[in-house]
């Protein structure tokens, strides 16, 4: 646009000198044509180069906001304040601060892994309409709960739920008797672990996977991933430190990366653990042995919430089933029990079959 308005501009005024008289002789003394000529191409080479100027301000607009993104990420993520705190965002940081020390959270909470839903309502936003809708229910620790339902139904809002990405409208979410509310959100994002769907690893090696703040013996290391048969795959490969992930992951397959993130959770000793999909994208052969690692010894001890995409490993897998529909949960109990009867699980089970 700024070109054409020079290029109009230089025309026009091109016309009017072009038919300049002079008053006194009455003489017609019109600019050159070739100086006419010559401004006219330099103002077409500055059309060019403004269009330049406007592409290349708009690429790094674009780029910065990678640099944005990296600066808040080492700088430390602003945590949004609970529903509860009043203040600004500058000041939340001395305010979780505070609440570790004054919130009376037990020495190695949670003990069990015992979790209660109590009337849960849950919104990605303020005004928005609730994902989660009264949902309430108790898991007893140990135990694996499978979530199922159609698309939209609210199973993957319950495991954001629980780690608290947003506050809750109403209701509570209860871990061994401590509601969620009144512990700190780091303390929850540590004490608990998430695979989710798009299974993350880092650029690097196994160990630094595994094990990124080199805690563990490498006895622990290779024992976990045994238990997730992931054991003879890393040794033919160059073993914990020879065996190099690459970006996202490409020299792995969607099994192994869900693998690795299950060996990383029994590493950490959670005692509550939540799969979101997490095999979804896999073939029958991983999840047999995603299954196999559920049902060994280094899980016994673990509450399991498992989002489950095909229904038919929720009989498998689970000692539990939360049927969702529209935000609520409208069937509960053993997977068996409810395969046999008529209801929503049954329908599920049918329509995958």
């Amino acid at each position: 646009m700024i070109g054409v308005t020079l290029i109009a501009g230089v025309a026009f005024l091109s016309v009017i000198e072009h038919h300049r008289v002079n008053t006194t002789t009455g003489e017609i003394r019109g600019v050159n044509p070739a100086l006419v000529g010559l401004v006219l191409s330099y103002v077409l080479s500055i059309t060019s180069l403004l269009s330049g100027v406007v592409s290349s301000y708009a690429e790094t607009e674009r780029e910065m906001v990678s640099v944005e993104r990296m600066a808040q990420y080492l700088e430390g993520d602003e945590l949004a304040p609970d529903a509860s705190f009043e203040g600004s965002v500058e000041s939340y940081e001395s305010f979780m601060g505070d609440a570790r020390l004054a919130t009376p959270v037990p020495f190695g909470w949670p003990h069990l892994g015992w979790v209660t839903f109590d009337n849960v309502v849950f919104s990605y936003t303020s005004a928005g309409p609730a994902a989660l809708n009264g949902v309430s229910f108790e898991l007893p620790a140990k135990q694996r709960l499978g979530v199922v339902g159609r698309t939209g139904a609210g199973k993957s809002s319950l495991v954001q739920a629980l780690f608290r990405l947003r506050p809750l409208r109403a209701g509570s979410i209860r871990i061994d008797g401590l509601d969620l509310a009144a512990v700190p959100v780091q303390l929850i994002r540590e004490r608990l672990t998430c695979i989710p769907q798009e299974a993350f690893v880092f650029v690097g090696s196994i160990r630094d996977n595994l094990d990124p703040r080199h805690q563990h013996t490498d006895y622990e290391l290779w024992s976990a991933l045994s238990v997730c048969s992931m054991n003879v795959i890393v040794q033919n490969n160059g073993g914990l430190d020879g065996f190099r992930i690459e970006e996202r992951g490409s020299n792995l397959s969607t099994g192994q990366r869900q693998l690795i993130c299950l060996a990383r959770a029994i590493l950490t000793k959670a005692r509550v653990l939540c799969m979101d999909e997490a095999t979804s994208g896999v073939d029958v052969t991983t999840e047999k042995m995603i299954q196999r690692t559920l049902e060994s010894n280094a899980l016994r001890g673990t509450t399991v919430i498992f989002v489950a995409h095909r229904v038919q490993s929720v009989l498998e897998m689970c000692d539990l089933v939360a049927v969702m529909s529209s935000g609520k949960i409208v069937q509960f109990g053993e997977p068996k029990a409810l395969s046999s009867v008529e209801g929503p699980f049954r329908s599920l089970l049918e329509g995958n079959r």
